[in-house]
C-alpha cells in the first residue's frame, strides 16, 4: 500500500534544505524559485517543473501539471496544488491520473484551468482509489461547432474505468461541452460538496453509465447545481416549447428548439426568416451573448440538448440529493442505452431535487427498475413535470410539487408498481391547452399499468381557489384503462380543474 505521507515527508525535507530530490530511478532538480510555489502541506505544484521557464510565457500548462502528477504517483500518492493566479492556466490536452491517492487541488475560482482542447476530455481518472479533484474552476475557451458536427462527447472530468471512491468536490465548471462522466467505474464514486455548472454547451451535465464488459456500480451526487438559466423571460405558458418555424411570429422571450437540438430565446418580437438559427455561436463566454439575426428577430443561444443528470444502461445505483437543475432540456433522465441488447439501468433514488425552466421534462424515466423522487420540485417547464414510460417499474414521486408546467404534472405511459402520493399538482397545461390537448391533466395514465397507487394528492388550483391560471382539464385522467390494470385511487383532493377532478376515459 502506498502512502501519501511518504511524499509529504520527503518534499518537506527538500524545501527546508533547498537541495535536489532523488526520485526512484532519476534525479529531479527543481529551480530555486520553486520554494515560492510550495504548499506547506507538502503538495507539489506544476511550477516546480518549469525548469527556469517564466510562468507568464507558458501557453500550455498541461505538460507541467502532468509532470507534477507523475511525480506524486511515483511517490505513492499526494496532492498536486494549482496555486491561485490572476490569469487562468491554459490547457491544450488531456490530463490523466491512474494511481491511488492523487488529488488535484486548487483554491477555488482563483485556480482556473482553461480548456483549449475541445475534442478531448480534460481530466481523466482511471484505475485509482481515493483520487479526485477539488477546489478548482474549469472553463471552456473554444468554439464547439466541430464537436457538434462530429457528434463527439468530451467531458471536463472523467471518473473512468477502475476508479473507486473517486471524487469531484467544490468544483465550478462553465462554458464546457459536457461536465462529468462516471464511466465503467468499479466502485462508489461521488460528485459532492457544491459542484456547480453553468453555461454548458453540450448534452450532459453528469452522465452515469458503464459498458457490458465494465459496468459502473454506484455513484452519489450531493449538492449539485446545473444552471443554463437565461437572463431573459422564459415562458412556460402558451408560447414556449415550439419548434422553430419559418415565417412565424415570435415574441420576446419565446423559446424554440432547432434541428440540431439547440435551444434559442427570442430577444425581440418579429417574424422568422427562411433559415433557423443553427450551430453554436462564438467562443467560450461569448457563446451565450452572441445575437443571431433571423428575419426581423434576434435570437440568443440558451443551451444544447442538455440533460443535467443522465443515468443509463450498465450502471446500477445512483443517489441524488440536494440538486438544483435549471434550464437545459431535461433535469434527470433514466433510459436504456442505444445498444438494443442493453439492459435497463437499475436503481435511482433522489431527495430534494429541483427541476426548473427545463425545456422539456424535469424527471423523464424511460427505463429502469426503480426511480423514486421524494421532496422534489418540477416547475416552469414546457412538458410534463415527470414522465414514466412502459419500460419502468417501481416509479415513485412523493411529497413533491409539480406546478406551472406547459404540460401537465405527471404522465404515466405504462410500467408497473408505481406510487404517487402526497404531492401538490396544479396550475399546469398552459402550452398544452393552446396546442389543442384537451386531455392535459395533473396526473394522466395513458397506457395500461400494473398495481399503481395514486393517493392523498392535492390536484388542481393549489393556492389559487378560483382556478385562475390552472389549465388542467382533469385532475386525474386514466386513458386505456383495461381489466388487468390495477389502479388504486384513494384520498385525493381534486379541485379547480376545468372539466372535472377524476375521469376514466
Amino acid at each position: 500500500m502506498r502512502h501519501s505521507s511518504i511524499a509529504t515527508v520527503i518534499l518537506s525535507t527538500f524545501f527546508l534544505c533547498r537541495v535536489s530530490l532523488r526520485a526512484e530511478s532519476s534525479f529531479l532538480s527543481f529551480p530555486q524559485t520553486a520554494v515560492e510555489h510550495h504548499a506547506l502541506d507538502g503538495s507539489v505544484t506544476p511550477q516546480m517543473f518549469l525548469n527556469g521557464k517564466a510562468p507568464a510565457t507558458v501557453l500550455d500548462w498541461r505538460p507541467f501539471i502532468q509532470d507534477a502528477i507523475n511525480f506524486v504517483e511515483s511517490r505513492g500518492g499526494g496532492t498536486v496544488f494549482i496555486p491561485p493566479r490572476e490569469t487562468p492556466y491554459p490547457i491544450g490536452g488531456t490530463i490523466t491520473v491512474d494511481r491511488d491517492g492523487v488529488v488535484i487541488k486548487g483554491t477555488g475560482r482563483s485556480s482556473i484551468l482553461m480548456d483549449n482542447n475541445a475534442p478531448d476530455n480534460l481530466i481523466v481518472f482511471k484505475n485509482c482509489s481515493t483520487c479526485g479533484v477539488q477546489n478548482i474552476q474549469i472553463s471552456g475557451n473554444v468554439s464547439y461547432n466541430s464537436v457538434l458536427s462530429a457528434r463527439q462527447e468530451p467531458y471536463a472530468i472523467v471518473l473512468g474505468r477502475g476508479t473507486n471512491s473517486a471524487f469531484v468536490k467544490n468544483v465550478y465548471i462553465q462554458g464546457m461541452w459536457n461536465g462529468i462522466h462516471i464511466y465503467e467505474s468499479d466502485g462508489e464514486d461521488q460528485v459532492s460538496s457544491h459542484v456547480v455548472m453553468s453555461n454548458m454547451v453540450g448534452h450532459y451535465g453528469i452522465r452515469f453509465e458503464g459498458s457490458k464488459e465494465h459496468p459502473s456500480y454506484r455513484a452519489m451526487i450531493d449538492n449539485f447545481t446545473g444552471g443554463n438559466v437565461p437572463t431573459d423571460i422564459f415562458h412556460a405558458d402558451s408560447r414556449a416549447g415550439a419548434r422553430w418555424k419559418a415565417h412565424a411570429h415570435f415574441e420576446q422571450g419565446d423559446v424554440v428548439e432547432v434541428k440540431d437540438g439547440g435551444i434559442w430565446i427570442a430577444q425581440s418580437d418579429g417574424v422568422s426568416g427562411n433559415v433557423e438559427p443553427a450551430g453554436i455561436p462564438g467562443n467560450g463566454a461569448t457563446i451565450f451573448s452572441t445575437l443571431i439575426s433571423d428575419g426581423s428577430i434576434q435570437w440568443k443561444y440558451s443551451s444544447g440538448a442538455m440533460t443535467w443528470v443522465s443515468f443509463t444502461s450498465y450502471a446500477y445505483s445512483l443517489v441524488i440529493r440536494n440538486a438544483a437543475l435549471l434550464g437545459g432540456v431535461h433535469g434527470v433522465t433514466m433510459d436504456r442505452a442505444a445498444d438494443s441488447n442493453a439492459g435497463t439501468p437499475k436503481w435511482l433514488f433522489a431527495t430534494d431535487v429541483e427541476g426548473d425552466h427545463n425545456f422539456k421534462a424535469s424527471w423523464d424515466i424511460e427505463a429502469g427498475e426503480a426511480a423514486k423522487c421524494n421532496m422534489c420540485w418540477f416547475g416552469s417547464l414546457t412538458d410534463y413535470g415527470a414522465i414514466y414510460s412502459e419500460d419502468t417499474t417501481e416509479g415513485s414521486i412523493s411529497n413533491s410539487r409539480l406546478a406551472y408546467n406547459g404540460g401537465g404534472g405527471i404522465r404515466v405511459k405504462g410500467g408497473n408498481n408505481h406510487d404517487f402520493s402526497h404531492n401538490q399538482i396544479g396550475q399546469n397545461c398552459g402550452f398544452a391547452e393552446t396546442q389543442g390537448d384537451h386531455f392535459c391533466s395533473g396526473i394522466v395514465i395513458d397506457k395500461p399499468v400494473q398495481t399503481t397507487i395514486i393517493s392523498d394528492n392535492i390536484v388542481g388550483a393549489l393556492g389559487n381557489p378560483t382556478g385562475q391560471g390552472n389549465y388542467q382539464d382533469y385532475g386525474i385522467l386514466v386513458i386505456d384503462h383495461v381489466v388487468n390494470s390495477t389502479i388504486k385511487l384513494n384520498g385525493n383532493i381534486a379541485t379547480g380543474n376545468i372539466t372535472r377532478g377524476v375521469e376514466y376515459n
